[in-house]
């Protein structure tokens, strides 16, 4: 028998290390991150065939001019996309738990202070680009980092930073909690503080009446009803992302993590972003740069027989 035990035990030891999902939210959380990073990588492709295409075709370079903050965009998704996948219960056992504490701050910080900002404002760039002559990528990506640098500073100092923190409850300043299940395994779940939360809701509010008044301009020059359709769906997928965020957000301290009212919340909050990141990539990235192509007859039509060459759908697509 003690043979035994010394073969079975290092296979054991092994089966234990690896990382394994052990509830529905974090299956269904791991395949929307899947279907989100396929379809970053196919804008990804796209990205780069504009890129390469424009160089021996005129018609698209000054279209092609935002390639890199439409790269950006996608990038951002993508982070985001590993960093939900970090964030999950399952990733955060064992050796885990002697750095839980910096672990849950940094993923904070990077959700609401870099990567969702980051996402947000250069959704916005694409769109007010849309109706301007020849914009500057490297003007407006500076510009992007620029407008990101509040959030960034602000979540920095206040979550790792806390003011009051030995006089203010854990609801305010927190970052996670450390859970025992009934077998004693201990892991711990990422929490959201009020501080942190708080000012994602001030930037979120002033980044939806910017935004609302953005594409309000560009629907009112927009040439057709299918460009006026997108924008509109765009809008809509971003003020619901964010209002259903920040209320899931504001309500999320009334239940523990450990519970599965709050695992609802954090699944809401998941999949209105990540729904909103893909509408996104759709509308600014993959239909323009599609149409585009064929409008420049640049060959790539003839993946697409169903659709006619020359076909400009609007101003996210026309170069001017």
């Amino acid at each position: 028998m003690k043979k035994i035990s010394t073969i079975i035990s290092p296979a054991t030891h092994f089966t234990d290390s690896i990382p394994i999902p052990d509830s529905g939210f974090e299956i269904a959380t791991l395949s929307l991150v899947a279907g989100l990073l396929f379809l970053s990588l196919a804008t990804f492709a796209l990205i780069i065939l504009l890129k390469l295409k424009s160089r021996n075709c005129r018609y698209l370079q000054s279209f092609n001019s935002l390639w890199i903050i439409r790269l950006l965009l996608v990038l951002l998704v993508s982070l985001w996309g590993f960093n939900q996948i970090l964030k999950q219960p399952f990733m955060r056992h064992g050796d885990f738990l002697n750095r839980r504490e910096s672990h849950c701050r940094s993923q904070l910080v990077l959700d609401l202070g870099i990567l969702e900002p980051g996402f947000l404002i250069s959704l916005l760039f694409l769109v007010d680009s849309s109706s301007k002559q020849n914009p500057n990528g490297i003007r407006s990506l500076f510009s992007v980092f620029l407008l990101c640098t509040p959030s960034i500073s602000l979540q920095i100092y206040l979550v790792f930073f806390p003011p009051f923190k030995t006089v203010l409850p854990e609801f305010f300043h927190g970052s996670f909690i450390l859970s025992t299940d009934i077998f004693g395994a201990k892991s711990v779940l990422c929490t959201y503080p009020f501080f942190s939360w708080a000012i994602f809701s001030v930037f979120s509010g002033i980044y939806a009446v910017a935004l609302l008044v953005c594409c309000g301009r560009v629907t009112a020059l927009a040439i057709n009803k299918g460009l006026r359709r997108r924008i509109q769906v765009l809008a809509g997928a971003v003020v619901v992302s964010i209002s259903v965020q920040i209320l899931s957000l504001c309500f999320s301290w009334l239940w523990r993590p450990e519970g599965d009212s709050y695992a609802w919340i954090m699944l809401a909050i998941f999949v209105c972003v990540a729904v909103c990141m893909g509408v996104a990539e759709v509308v600014l990235v993959i239909t323009p740069v599609v149409e585009a192509l064929e409008a420049a007859d640049c060959g790539l039509w003839r993946f697409f027989p169903g659709r006619s060459q020359g076909k400009i759908a609007g101003d996210f697509s026309t170069p001017r």
